[in-house]
């Protein structure tokens, strides 16, 4: 009987630990177009967004030079986490340009403004979006990045919509 109680109490932490609030989740349909919509990753996982292996298993350091990114530039990162990639894009965009941090979960946005705050970066809006909409600037945003967030989104082609 114990095991039993610990391999339940192990999936109950797993579950709650990777999944964001029920409340968002339960507000996602469940399928779109034909498509399982995937649920959100929770807050509580968000170390895992900023492990040692990130770069040696996704070339992060090669993705952010592939952006081409330019002092000045206004750069969205949708789907922003805990600001493992808006941290990256900050120095290179510099004092005159600004990274739009984009989650619709606001304890994901204190970690990063937490992390902003410990390094010293200071060149960055957090936004609290919507599941159907990432609240962006109109015509003011030059590069949008979204990595790891598209299969979590509830409605795609009305999120892309409100991305052009």
């Amino acid at each position: 009987m114990k095991f039993k109680s610990t391999v339940f109490l192990l999936f109950l932490h797993i579950n709650y630990s990777y999944f964001a609030d029920s409340e968002i989740n339960n507000e996602k349909p469940k399928i779109y177009m034909g498509r399982q919509i995937a649920y959100t990753m929770h807050s509580d996982a968000a170390e895992w967004l900023t492990r040692k292996e990130r770069e040696s298993e996704e070339s992060t350091k090669e993705l952010i030079e592939a952006l081409e990114l330019k002092p000045g530039m206004i750069v969205a990162d949708i789907g922003c986490g805990n600001g493992y990639h808006s941290l990256l894009i900050a120095p290179k965009i510099g004092d005159k340009g600004k990274v739009l941090c984009v989650d619709i979960q606001q304890k994901m946005l204190d970690l990063l403004k937490q992390r902003a705050v410990a390094a010293g970066v200071r060149n960055y809006e957090l936004i609290k979006g919507t599941l159907d909409d990432p609240l962006l600037p109109k015509g003011k945003v030059n590069l949008i990045l979204l990595v790891d967030a598209y299969h979590e989104f509830s409605y795609p082609e009305t999120m892309l919509k409100k991305n052009v």
